[in-house]
């Protein structure tokens, strides 16, 4: 099976963008107020993007449509929790900018709201009969982790994105010790998805940590880190559709 693009990008793409908004709530940095103006662009461009490329025709379930299901879809919870972070973002940043000054309680409102939107996109996966490799605890635990990990990573705060990418790894290697990967749906032999998945968890998470501990943080190691987690966390999501044996598109899900 062959995920849609789309599917990757705006779960990847989203992911890093709610997880950046996290770690701007949670860390209450002395920054001036034009980093919060960078910051909460780049922010708003990733889940902007992600959420832009789920409105293709291969992830159409998260469409608008998705608010008139609200009360029984993890889809549409995922949509209002989305619309629920951006807003309260967006009053966390005026004031950062305006009045260069942060609540905490705003901050941890953002936080909550951002782990919990990414929490709500692993449940749609969890919640599908159709893909039983999805059917564990460890789907939405996974799914934050990476927002998390690639959050600290953008934010750059070192401590934050060594222990993000840590969990990142163990949860990453528990998932696929539960659900038995053995490279099945990936459309190559199980040698193959082997091979995939060991760079992928190398890039995405041991090669930044390993970086990150053994070299002073700067901007260009920064980028070079961030890129490393990227690349692998496209192959890593791209893994988690394949592996699931089923086509992605538009499933039912448990409600």
């Amino acid at each position: 099976m062959h995920p849609a693009p789309s599917l990757v990008t705006s779960t990847t793409l989203t992911g890093m963008g709610f997880g950046l908004m996290a770690w701007l709530g949670m860390l209450q940095t002395g920054h001036p107020g034009w980093v919060a103006a960078v910051f909460a662009a780049l922010a708003y461009a990733l889940a902007g993007g992600g959420l832009l490329a789920a409105r293709r025709p291969a992830a159409r379930h998260r469409s608008l449509a998705a608010f008139a299901e609200r009360q029984t879809a993890w889809h549409a919870r995922e949509t209002w929790l989305a619309v629920a972070t951006l807003a309260t973002f967006a009053l966390y940043v005026a004031a950062w900018l305006v009045l260069d000054a942060r609540t905490a309680a705003l901050g941890w409102l953002v936080a909550a709201l951002a782990v919990a939107t990414v929490a709500s996109t692993g449940m749609i996966y969890a919640s599908q009969p159709a893909a039983p490799r999805w059917n564990t605890p460890l789907t939405p635990a996974l799914f934050v982790a990476a927002a998390l990990a690639g959050g600290a990573l953008l934010a750059g705060s070192t401590l934050a994105a060594i222990w993000s990418l840590a969990a990142l790894a163990l949860l990453q290697t528990a998932y696929w010790l539960a659900t038995g990967r053995e490279g099945a749906g990936t459309g190559r032999r199980p040698g193959h998805g082997h091979v995939l998945a060991l760079l992928g968890l190398t890039c995405a998470a041991l090669l930044p940590l390993a970086l990150l501990v053994a070299l002073p943080f700067k901007h260009g190691l920064a980028a070079l880190i961030v890129a490393l987690h990227l690349s692998g966390m496209v192959a890593l999501r791209w893994l988690f559709f394949a592996d699931a044996g089923h086509a992605v598109g538009l499933p039912p899900e448990k409600g």
